[in-house]
C-alpha cells in the first residue's frame, strides 16, 4: 500500500503503520489469527467514511459526484492478506 494513502476512520495511514511495524506487527498479526481462528471480527473493522466529492465545477444531480471510502489501515491490509492465508 501506497504510504500517503489517505487515512481511515481511525485517523492513521500506511505511514504510521510502517513507520512503527516493528511495535504494532506482532499485535496486528495476532489479533488477525485470533479473528480467523474464531470466525469473528472486531465490529470496528467494518468502519468506514463515505465522502462524495464534485466530478466538475458545479454538480447539480448525484450523478455529478463520485464517492469515495476510506476503509481503517487493518481492515485493508487484513483483507489484503487473506489469499495468502488459504492458499497456505
Amino acid at each position: 500500500m501506497h504510504p500517503d494513502k489517505s487515512p481511515g476512520p481511525d485517523g492513521l495511514n500506511p505511514t504510521f503503520y510502517q513507520h512503527f511495524w516493528i511495535d504494532l506487527g506482532e499485535e496486528l498479526f495476532n489479533s488477525a489469527c485470533c479473528w480467523l481462528n474464531a470466525g469473528i471480527l472486531p465490529s470496528q473493522l467494518n468502519d468506514t467514511n463515505i465522502v462524495l466529492a464534485p466530478k466538475g465545477d458545479r454538480p447539480e444531480t448525484i450523478i455529478d459526484l463520485r464517492p469515495f471510502h476510506f476503509v481503517m489501515f487493518s481492515t485493508k491490509s487484513f483483507l489484503k492478506s487473506l489469499p495468502i492465508v488459504f492458499v497456505l
